[in-house]
């Protein structure tokens, strides 16, 4: 028995005889969007949009499906799906960057920024003014862009090479001015560090004009054989002045003291704040002797070390106090007179 069918697609009514010719029409409705347009596709733009799985695409209304397959990305979204957007709209969103009148993900211009300072300005092209670029003193300008320092750092080798930016090279007199320092083959460089051997004389073997001096700094014979005794020996070289008397620092010069000689072998940097230690690189040797920032500051009580003869420290403990400018005999508070030879 066959059947007549009637279907109403907007204001058009479709007669299908019988089952037969329903497959045959069916057919061509391939998606509900065909659909709207009785199986031919064609009908008014606005009727097609008006569903937002529809678009209007040469005069027939398709499923939106096609044109999806171009929206590679959601930036490209904005462009619905042709990329072509204001810069002010494709801009809003951060992860997204206007190229070639296209809004495309930040993601190609992202591999561009190779560090934190390449990423400071310049939206990963690096091109930055060089005070944005120098305000990180991890950064520096070169060939227009912010690169991290880190090429010039391995330069800088010690902290007179550092007077030259990495590459040593300085006027003799900005070099100079720093007595650690002196200028060979036009690079500033650190003075090779020489011990003050005239402090581990014993005091009954300085001549005249030494004598003078130690006196000047308040040495006793006590005092100068055993090292750490005088009360001047708790300053940095650049308090003596201040914390001691006037004209102490030239007194030391005299004698054959300068800032690094009297500051480790005499002080052994026990008159730096830990700010400083940390800043020179030296606290982690008094962390290996046990100290740390509160037992420095006297918060807390001495390590055990503080009281313990040089051979009952580890080896480790000892390279540290070496480095320090210790040795068995100043460790031990051994009088110079019997200092081994």
């Amino acid at each position: 028995m066959k059947f007549s069918t009637f279907w109403f697609v907007g204001t058009t009514t479709i007669l299908l005889l019988d089952t037969g010719c329903f497959v045959l029409a069916a057919k061509k409705i391939t998606n509900k969007c065909d659909a709207i347009g009785n199986g031919q596709g064609k009908v008014k733009q606005s009727d097609c949009e008006e569903n937002e799985e529809c678009t209007f695409k040469k005069k027939k209304c398709m499923d939106a499906k096609t044109a999806a397959k171009k929206i590679t990305n959601k930036c490209d979204v904005i462009g619905n799906g042709k990329g072509k957007i204001e810069q002010l709209a494709c801009e809003q969103k951060e992860e997204c960057e206007v190229k070639k009148n296209k809004c495309m993900n930040a993601k190609t211009a992202a591999k561009k920024i190779t560090n934190k300072c390449d990423a400071i300005a310049g939206d990963g092209e690096g091109k930055v003014d060089k005070s944005d670029c120098e305000g990180n003193v991890e950064c520096e300008v070169k060939g227009n862009k912010c690169k991290n320092a880190k090429t010039a750092a391995k330069k800088i080798t010690n902290k007179c090479d550092a007077i030259g930016e990495g590459k040593g090279k300085i006027e003799q007199l900005v070099c100079e001015e720093n007595e650690e320092c002196e200028v060979k083959k036009n690079k500033c460089i650190n003075v090779k560090y020489v011990s003050p051997k005239f402090r581990w004389i014993p005091y009954a073997e300085l001549d005249s004009a030494q004598l003078v001096l130690v006196k000047a700094l308040d040495y006793t014979e006590k005092t100068w054989n055993v090292m750490g005794t005088n009360k001047i020996e708790k300053l940095v070289f650049e308090d003596l002045d201040s914390y001691f008397e006037e004209g102490s620092q030239k007194v030391a010069e005299q004698l054959g003291f300068g800032v690094e000689t009297w500051d480790c072998d005499v002080n052994h940097y026990g008159g730096y704040y830990w700010s400083g230690l940390k800043e020179y690189k030296l606290a982690k040797y008094w962390m290996a002797l046990g100290w740390n920032e509160a037992s420095w500051k006297g918060d807390e009580v001495p390590p055990n070390t503080n009281d313990m003869k040089w051979v009952e420290l580890t080896l480790a403990q000892q390279v540290a106090a070496m480095e320090l400018c210790y040795r068995q005999e100043s460790w031990d508070g051994t009088p110079i007179p019997q200092w081994k030879k």
